[in-house]
């Protein structure tokens, strides 16, 4: 279960930041991009912490 959802957060994380360096690269809108961007690494951080939490070793 903790590997499945290890692979969910990972898998959604990696859609947000190619979706962020999608529109830094073909967009104008370069602010936004990399909001975007960081919010997807803040997803992937938070969501790996909470796994660790409810799931621990």
């Amino acid at each position: 279960m903790r590997l499945i959802m290890r692979i969910m957060i990972s898998a959604i994380s990696a859609f947000i930041v190619t979706f962020g360096a999608y529109g830094l690269i073909y967009e104008d809108s370069g602010n936004t991009s990399i909001l975007v961007m960081i919010v997807g690494v803040l997803v992937w951080r938070y969501g790996s912490k909470r796994i660790n939490q409810r799931f621990p070793k």
